[in-house]
């Protein structure tokens, strides 16, 4: 063997920890690929008991942090916890005491990404993070990487593998209940599903690839979210009758004067790109200065965000040693939020309305309306009035991308 083992130590054993140290032992292909042998010394889990998918016999099991973050026989650290805390003081720590790290994990890095990318390039290390955003899709690496030296004005995409899923059971008819049971069953959503479909993981996402796509720091707060929560198939019919197919739909764009960004189910043509994105894959497109690229591929499950992970692992196996590292990063100044752009709506209600909460004036089909062409914060109002559940909006995609700024 030409070069030393990088020892690898885990945060986590979880599904996708599981998924990482199967292959760690098991996949010979690993070591060619990284040009030198990974091997996995110890695993960080909070029950050294609990029965696991695959803990290799021979692997240490501790609940001490500190026999893997800082502990001087690992060499790379990677993160599978989930979750803002621990996990982000883990990370830190072990940057600052001069170990590589890889992470799956979107909360972290959409709010404190940039500080530890910089904490990473002052300590000479490399924090990847591949896995956060699309799980086995590559997404992070060709913003970052291969599109570094085009400019990207525009993205929209499909990021949420659970959102994705429920719309096609409600496209199939199932109701609002069955859809999310389906999708728990299959395990693609969380026994408490509220992060998915309320598009908070589908905005940390974004956060990630906008801050890397216009090389500033987009804050969660500054993207425009609204879920699926209240959906159903009645609105999934009502779409087709007019062409159309409902879609969680992530979007950023730079304007004048700042980025616009929005997380929310959308009306998009049938013949739209993403419209065909089916099941749990994910699909991002990026506008740039030379053209659109495309890119998708599965986005849910222990094995597919495995695969992230691990590539990112033999990257940092192939450079270590070198003077470069992957975690140089331009996006901290932070990213001006801009307000949302008019768009035509259809709104849903049920119920009679009080005379205060009139739809604005549309076409009306009943209970269903399609509105000209208004304010987004016409639309928030407008559901403001309402008891929760009581209406759902969606917008229409009657137009592309802007031309770039």
């Amino acid at each position: 063997m030409s070069k030393d083992a990088l020892k690898v130590g885990l945060l986590g054993l979880g599904t996708v920890g599981s998924a990482v140290a199967r292959r760690l032992v098991s996949d010979s292909g690993l070591e060619a690929a990284a040009g030198r042998p990974l091997i996995l010394r110890r695993a960080l889990v909070r029950d050294r008991e609990r029965q696991r998918a695959f803990a290799p016999p021979r692997l240490e099991l501790t609940a001490d942090p500190d026999r893997v973050v800082g502990a001087p026989d690992i060499d790379a650290v990677v993160e599978l916890m989930g979750g803002l805390e621990p996990a982000a003081t883990y990370i830190r720590l072990a940057l600052d005491a001069g170990q590589d790290v890889v992470t799956a994990n979107k909360e972290v890095m959409a709010a404190s990404g940039g500080n530890l990318l910089d904490l990473a390039a002052r300590r000479a290390v490399s924090l990847s993070f591949e896995a956060s955003v699309g799980g086995a899709t590559p997404l992070v690496t060709p913003l970052k990487e291969c599109l570094g030296t085009a400019r990207v004005y525009a993205l929209e995409g499909i990021v949420n593998a659970t959102t994705n899923y429920i719309l096609d059971r409600l496209g199939a008819g199932r109701s609002w209940e069955t859809a999310l049971a389906e999708a728990q069953a299959a395990g693609y959503a969380e026994a408490d599903p509220s992060a998915d479909v309320e598009g908070e993981d589908a905005a940390r996402k974004l956060a990630i690839l906008a801050s890397i796509a216009f090389r500033g720091q987009l804050g969660l707060s500054a993207i425009r979210r609204r879920g699926i929560a209240g959906l159903d198939p009645v609105d999934i019919v009502f779409g087709a009758k007019h062409g159309w197919t409902l879609k969680l739909l992530v979007s950023a764009r730079l304007i004048p004067g700042g980025v616009e960004a929005s997380v929310e189910p959308v009306f998009l043509p049938n013949d739209h790109p993403l419209a065909g994105v089916s099941g749990v894959d994910n699909c991002v497109r990026a506008f740039t200065t030379v053209g659109t690229f495309c890119f998708s591929g599965p986005g849910a499950g222990g094995e597919a965000t495995a695969v992230a992970v691990l590539g990112d692992l033999v990257r940092v196996a192939r450079e270590r040693g070198s003077p470069y590292r992957s975690s140089r990063c331009t996006c901290t100044q932070p990213l001006r939020p801009t307000p949302p752009s008019p768009a035509r709506y259809y709104l849903r209600w049920s119920g009679s309305l009080p005379a205060a909460a009139a739809p604005p004036h549309g076409l009306h089909d009943g209970q269903q309306l399609v509105t000209g062409t208004i304010a987004p914060t016409v639309v928030d109002r407008y559901l403001a009035d309402l008891p929760p559940g009581k209406a759902v909006a969606i917008r229409l995609y009657d137009q592309p991308m802007p031309g770039r700024v």
